[in-house]
């Protein structure tokens, strides 16, 4: 797992807005399990969508996906945090506050950079409602499981990056750290998680997860 550093990048300010909007939300009715009824989750919408969509849905989560795709042969396969802006994804933040926004129209500064060294991008992988927890649970997008053992929480918040490593669905993932939330992960699955020092890594196209002075 690797992390950039998250900051006041070019076009962030739009997303400060819809984060903080969405917290004062949050708050105000009681918890993050609030906005979780306010959309039917991905699962649901598979379930509706004919025969097999929980399987998928299932699937996708124990590799720690909430979306995926096939990668070039040959080329290091990267998963991408849904926090970081993938070129024409959406980039949820693992919530329904962000579920509606438009698709990124270019990827994130890391994730170019990735792709300008021959990586392929994956998939994007679940994590903690908007990076904001330590467990990896996620009512809306689901949780991921934990392979070591799934009676016991992936950690988070980038849960589905470390999963991804773990179970070798990708050979590395970019996830975002505040305060711990690379870290504590990999070690509930035992792969190796860095977080370099703040400012090393450009933050452009990240989600900000924090509501001060976040590093990621």
């Amino acid at each position: 797992m690797v992390s950039p550093s998250c900051g006041e990048g070019k076009g962030q300010k739009k997303r400060y807005r819809q984060y903080f909007t969405h917290i004062v939300k949050v708050r105000a009715i009681g918890g993050a399990a609030a906005s979780a009824r306010a959309r039917p989750r991905p699962q649901a919408r598979l379930r509706q969508a004919g025969p097999g969509g929980d399987a998928v849905a299932v699937r996708l989560l124990q590799d720690g996906f909430t979306r995926r795709f096939d990668p070039a042969a040959g080329a290091p396969r990267v998963a991408v945090k849904d926090l970081i802006d993938v070129a024409g994804l959406l980039t949820t933040g693992g919530s329904a506050a962000l579920a509606d926004a438009a698709p990124a129209d270019r990827d994130a500064a890391v994730v170019a950079s990735l792709r300008d060294a021959g990586a392929a991008i994956v998939g994007k992988s679940a994590l903690h409602e908007l990076g904001r927890g330590t467990s990896g649970v996620n009512a809306w997008s689901g949780t991921p499981r934990n392979p070591l053992d799934p009676a016991l929480v992936p950690g988070g918040s980038s849960s589905g990056s470390a999963v991804a490593v773990a179970v070798a669905a990708a050979d590395l993932a970019l996830g975002t750290d505040t305060g711990g939330s690379i870290r504590i992960p990999a070690a509930c699955c035992g792969v190796v998680g860095l977080k370099p020092t703040q400012g090393r890594l450009s933050a452009d196209g990240l989600v900000p997860s924090s509501t001060g002075g976040s590093q990621a």
